[in-house]
């Protein structure tokens, strides 16, 4: 099931986060994706949180904040469904556009965002901490 987040929600996200992220979220992060313009939601499974993306519009664009799928859960939909619920929740707001970051190297996350209808435009140089230094961006956007 995916469902909005809530405040309960935030010590199972951290765990994910730090379970999944080179530099993790902490919990105090997360809560602001709480607030709006921000909406954030859940993926639940039967065993639990296993997932979760968080989407800001702000005049008529949406961007992704982050999103992020336990080890154990992955190639399930979660990530696409969650996908789903921030791009929904991007045209409730009347958002025209969504833009997000993948790591350049993340070809399964590309792989779901160009099947969701998204294009890479740009390139953010040394964007996301990695093991052995820094990782590229790969901005992408989807018209919506």
């Amino acid at each position: 099931m995916i469902r909005r987040a809530s405040s309960e929600d935030l010590p199972a996200l951290a765990r994910i986060e730090e379970s999944v992220q080179i530099a993790p979220w902490s919990q105090s992060l997360l809560a602001t994706c709480l607030e709006p313009p921000t909406a954030m939601f859940v993926a639940e499974s039967a065993e639990g949180l296993c997932g979760w993306g968080a989407v800001r519009n702000v005049l008529g664009e949406a961007e992704v904040l982050n999103l992020a799928v336990a080890y154990h859960a992955r190639r399930q939909g979660w990530g696409r469904g969650l996908m789903q619920a921030l791009m929904a929740e991007a045209r409730e707001a009347n958002s025209r556009s969504m833009f997000l970051e993948v790591r350049i190297g993340n070809d399964a996350a590309q792989s779901l965002y160009e099947q969701l209808g998204f294009v890479a435009c740009g390139v953010r140089p040394g964007y996301y901490p990695a093991e052995d230094g820094r990782e590229d961006a790969l901005l992408m956007e989807c018209s919506l």
